[in-house]
């Protein structure tokens, strides 16, 4: 069925209501089609789904939820509805129209209808909900507004916490209970107390409340002498997929109740499902290279009472792993015994065979699971009698060098590409323009130093690379540094590297701005607290199990509290940006701005103002305002943007939400605007493992052909390969002169017509524009013609040693470097 049909009928069975009285603020009117699911537990075969199911009969209800896949591979559960636009009010939604809202109990997300990649389908689920006795607020006052809190407790075993927020006359203390469990989130109401009785109803996700709070207060509210009710605590915690801790719950009922028999084999079965968690992190670990993290899991894989299946694949995932490492201590061995036969011969010359010498050691010495890939040719054809000894070594050389092994097995041409490797990164380092020149005149005469083959020899160098202006001095938590910047701007970051880093391996990276708290806390938050006694030597959070490189500028000035949109702050970032792009092996596709509060404001603004440099903006509490207001056409189609606020944050809402609403309203703004229930303005730590989730399907796309874009700011005057200069005054504003008068953003249009070698700048303000040119959708050596400004402009695609090198020291960009540029005459305004 077509896609386009699917989803136009997908969107007629979305229908919407408010429901005020309900736990929903909106529910469908239809039903859709059913596949039911017998259990949540994700990951776990059919068999074991049933096995817990019928052990569970009377103690589990059964609801209806919707699945909805997006185009870019999230899969959000709830129920769906539709809205013309997000209200500014809190329940304020118009029925119908082109926006889908997802209600999983705890959150609301909407999104374009446009992204959804398949009909909706409803299922059915396991929910249970259990209800705990608190004297709730009577008071009519409700609260409707909630700021940063300047406090929180902990959960008591009585499910209580106190919260302190600032009120017009000073701070105000709350006292919130839990008045409804789910597996997936916790009712929070405010509680009776002296001085102020107002009603304010919000919600936790479960999974933040640990399980001795959570069994204390559900068994606060059964009766203890009953087995059953013991149970409800179990089955929350398998509802909610939380496996060692219902092993944990129901040994302990278990202990208590010694005649329920046949609730033994149901541990078993729990510890079956945590084996699949455990089996799953494992793999997890192993894909961003944590090898001997994924090893010393494999070691330490429960054994006792786990099924063979689960163990088969233990055993499998050894045996690989050690195939693995057998075949690079193979290679090493081969490549050793080519080399010392070469040396017996007489093909090479000395110089020849001393720089083959020194790169097969660098191969052998270097040689990981990291970097293995670049010896498949060599691997493929290292015992075919059919190959002479120096077509093999060219094989390892070239592939070491360039990726990929260089098929024609010349290896005096591969051995050349050491010396031009040598120069391309003297030149990336050379300080001095004089330096550099010498270094192009060296490559003019270097054989096979063509600029397709300087592009991928720059692609695969091992960082650090470049001029690196900046002193990093690690901390006392491993792989973290504090990064002083020096120069014209001097400034710090602080950078984490992932467990087990590896210069050889590419990394994603969080480039994370704090709002009320520090840069470390920034990191914090991302990667995790370090454990310091627990024995892992390492930070524990998602950051730390993905394999993120986290960055967290100083990108604000001494008692600066808000954003101030200026080119210092864009300084800081971008620069603490680019100097750890020199630094450390990054992913130039996998690069993903956040920020939170004010943080939050800054992120979005760069990100709109750089779309070319992110695969995704992460605001959380994040405001749009001046700027952004402004350039929202830079982000549709282009950036992925993820946003979390607190549905009683109204200060974010009323400033975002004509924003929000146009990307919504937009089928191909790849975007997700998550709101908590009743919260206010907070950090949202419970969002971080969805938000890692919507990461990892993330990449930069590749330099659009069209453009559309709007700049107010001479330093916002290059995306992807259009850069303008001389903007008229009418279109340029500075953040002091907000607000504005007279002054609108300039537009710029201009798409790339490949089949007729064409680049059409349509619109384009500035008298004066450049355009950089890459080996696709253009071929290189082709005639171009460049309409600019109502003047025809007729040149060549002449790929450029210098231009390319000069581009790969400005951007720090390794894996997309631009070949060419054209430098257009001023046209016509």
């Amino acid at each position: 069925m077509d896609r386009r049909f699917r989803r136009r009928k997908a969107r007629r069975r979305l229908v919407f209501r408010l429901a005020s009285d309900s736990d929903h603020d909106w529910k469908p009117m239809s039903r859709r089609r059913t596949t039911p699911v017998v259990a949540p537990v994700s990951g776990s075969p059919p068999l074991v789904l049933t096995a817990i199911g019928l052990m569970l009969v009377g103690l589990t209800a059964v609801a209806r939820s919707n699945d909805v896949q997006l185009r870019n591979g999230i899969r959000l559960r709830g129920e769906t509805g539709t809205t013309r636009e997000i209200g500014e009010v809190v329940g304020e939604f118009n029925p119908g129209g082109s926006i889908v809202l997802v209600d999983d109990g705890l959150r609301r997300i909407f999104f374009p209808d446009g992204q959804i990649a398949a009909p909706i389908v409803e299922e059915a689920i396991a929910e249970d909900v259990i209800r705990i006795e608190q004297q709730v607020a009577t008071k009519v006052d409700i609260i409707r507004g909630v700021g940063r809190p300047l406090s929180v407790t902990p959960f008591n075993t009585s499910g209580r916490r106190t919260i302190v927020l600032a009120g017009a006359d000073g701070p105000r203390e709350f006292v919130q209970g839990i008045t409804k469990i789910t597996p997936t989130y916790c009712v929070l109401e405010s509680l009776s107390m002296s001085g102020f009785n107002a009603q304010w109803e919000s919600k936790v996700a479960t999974a933040t409340i640990p399980r001795e709070i959570l069994s204390a207060v559900i068994r606060r509210q059964i009766d203890e002498t009953n087995p059953n009710e013991r149970m409800k605590v179990v089955q929350l915690l398998i509802e909610a997929e939380r496996y060692r801790d219902a092993v944990i719950e129901l040994e302990q009922v278990l202990d208590d109740f010694p005649d329920l028999t046949e609730k033994r084999a149901l541990v078993d079965l729990l510890r079956q499902s945590y084996a699949r968690q455990i089996l799953g992190e494992i793999r997890l670990r192993r894909e961003v290279g944590q090898v001997r993290q994924a090893a010393a899991m494999l070691r330490q894989f429960p054994k006792v009472g786990i099924a063979g299946d689960l163990l088969g694949q233990v055993l499998e995932l050894q045996q690989e792993q050690d195939r693995e490492l057998d075949l690079i201590e193979r290679l090493r061995t081969d490549l050793a015994a080519l080399v010392a036969q070469a040396a017996q011969g007489t093909t090479l010359e000395a110089d020849q065979l001393e720089t083959l010498t020194q790169i097969t050691d660098e191969i052998r010495e270097r040689l990981s699971l990291a970097n293995v890939a670049r010896l498949a040719g060599f691997n493929q054809f290292r015992s075919d009698p059919a190959h002479t000894i120096d077509q093999k070594l060219a094989f390892a050389v070239s592939g070491w060098l360039l990726g990929e092994a260089d098929l024609a097995g010349n290896l005096p041409l591969a051995l050349d590409h050491v010396t031009t490797r040598k120069l391309v990164r003297d030149y990336l380092e050379a300080r001095l323009p004089h330096e550099r020149q010498a270094i192009l005149e060296r490559l003019d005469g270097q054989e096979g130093a063509d600029v397709a083959t300087i592009a991928r020899l720059a692609s695969q160098l091992t960082a650090p690379v470049g001029v690196i202006d900046s002193v990093a001095t690690e901390t006392d938590i491993p792989g973290c540094f504090d990064i002083a910047m020096e120069g014209d701007r001097p400034f710090r970051y602080r950078v984490q590297l992932p467990p087990e880093y590896d210069p050889d391996r590419r990394y994603p990276v969080i480039v994370t701005l704090n709002g009320d708290r520090l840069p470390g806390d920034q990191i914090d938050w991302w990667a995790g607290p370090y454990d310091a006694r627990g024995g892992s030597g390492q930070r524990v959070g998602q950051a730390t199990r993905y394999g993120y490189i986290v960055i967290a500028p100083e990108w604000r000035r001494a008692e600066q509290w808000s954003y101030e949109y200026t080119p210092l702050e864009h300084a800081r970032v971008l620069d603490a940006l680019r100097d750890a792009r020199r630094r450390y092996a990054v992913d130039s596709d996998r690069i993903f701005i956040s920020g939170h509060s004010a943080g939050g404001d800054a992120a979005w603004d760069i990100a709109v103002s750089h779309p070319d440099l992110f695969a995704g903006l992460v605001g959380i509490t994040a405001s749009a305002d001046k700027y952004v207001n402004h350039y929202r056409n830079n982000p549709i189609g282009k950036l992925s943007m993820y946003f979390v606020h607190g549905e009683f944050d109204h200060q974010r809402m009323s400033s975002n939400r004509l924003v929000w609403n146009e990307y919504l309203k937009k089928d191909d703004c790849d975007v997700l605007v998550v709101e908590y229930k009743g919260r206010g303005h907070e950090h949202f730590q419970e969002e971080l493992l969805r938000i890692f989730e919507w990461m990892q399907v993330h990449r930069r796309p590749a330099a659009p052909t069209e453009l559309k874009f709007e700049a107010m700011r001479p330093w916002d005057n290059f995306l992807w390969w259009l850069e303008v200069n001389d903007m008229p005054a009418a279109t340029v504003a500075d953040p002091v002169e907000w607000p504005l008068s007279n002054k609108s953003a300039g537009r710029y249009e201009a798409r790339i017509v490949a089949e007729r070698n064409q680049i059409l700048i349509a619109d384009c303000p500035a008298a004066r524009a450049t355009v950089w040119l890459a080996p696709s959708p253009l071929t290189p050596g082709a005639a171009i013609e460049i309409n600019f400004r109502g003047t025809r402009v007729r040149s060549t695609f002449e790929p450029s040693r210098e231009v390319l090198l000069e581009d790969i020291r400005a951007r720090a960009e390794r894996k997309h470097p631009f070949w060419a540029r054209i430098e257009l005459p001023q046209g016509r305004p």
